[in-house]
């Protein structure tokens, strides 16, 4: 962040509650461990990257460890916008949540950080959605893409597997 604070949120019976110090330029995202991030919202960042033409470098990045991903696109479902996928398998695309709730996840958060760089991402639970395999990669992704946006990111989980491979992936970090 290009100036320095200190912030402290509030955990309540409605959720985290952060102080007004967080403006545009200063912007952290919560990825809560048991809701699903809006279709609406995920479309949006895509849109965002689209508009800028930096999605492509997005997908290329994703692709490299989902590699029977062949590219993302904002299609409407009704007047609904929604992140869609075309994959290796198939050559019609399909909606992102309904390939994977956890991949659809993990790009909900991949694009928040992605979108808005020197952000703050918070992540409860980030292995609820994920196969323990893919949890190496999902770090991965993770890392590069927060070390390339300058962002925090802070992570709970009570996965074994996911510590462990959060261990593998960081070393040497």
């Amino acid at each position: 962040l290009s100036e320095e604070s200190t912030v402290t949120p509030r955990a309540t019976p409605e959720g985290f509650k952060l102080p007004s110090a967080f403006t545009e330029e200063n912007i952290c995202f919560y990825f809560s461990s048991n809701l699903y991030p809006s279709s609406v919202e995920t479309a949006q960042r895509f849109s965002d990257l689209s508009r800028e033409n930096n999605h492509e470098r997005f997908v290329d990045l994703f692709r490299k460890e989902y590699k029977w991903v062949r590219d993302l696109s904002i299609e409407l479902i009704g007047s609904v916008p929604a992140l869609f996928v075309r994959t290796t398998q198939s050559k019609r695309k399909v909606p992102l949540p309904s390939v994977s709730g956890g991949i659809n996840r993990i790009i909900s958060i991949l694009l928040a950080i992605y979108v808005y760089p020197e952000s703050i991402i918070l992540i409860d639970e980030i292995e609820n959605g994920q196969y323990y395999s893919h949890m190496d990669g999902i770090w991965r992704l993770i890392f590069e893409f927060a070390e390339e946006a300058r962002s925090q990111v802070f992570v709970t989980s009570h996965s074994k597997e996911c510590i462990e491979s959060l261990g593998r992936v960081a070393k040497g970090r």
